[in-house]
């Protein structure tokens, strides 16, 4: 699969970089900078509305956090898995 970078994108689609990384974000892709890699198919996802192959439809959002669920809050392991703690400290594993 291809892949273009934001810039690339938003040259061919005649906006504003700042533009293509709102409606990518919105799609779901973790897009920060106009030099971010995309794949065409996820291009045409974010911007056409709809997936555009069978892989991203038969995908349905599996691996994805759940919605609300913030990064690092401690949540159940899913399937039998154990779960990484967080550990506390500063530099060099130092005890607060």
């Amino acid at each position: 699969m291809a892949k273009k970078r934001v810039h690339e994108i938003a040259k061919e689609r005649g906006m504003p970089s700042k533009d293509v990384i709102v409606v990518l974000q919105k799609a779901g892709l973790d897009v920060k900078a106009a030099a971010s890699s995309v794949d065409d198919a996820d291009v045409s996802r974010a911007f056409d509305g709809g997936p555009a192959d069978e892989d991203a439809a038969a995908d349905n959002g599996a691996g994805q956090s759940p919605a609300g669920a913030a990064e690092g809050q401690d949540r159940p392991a899913q399937d039998g898995q154990t779960r990484a703690r967080p550990t506390r400290g500063g530099r060099g594993g130092e005890q607060a």
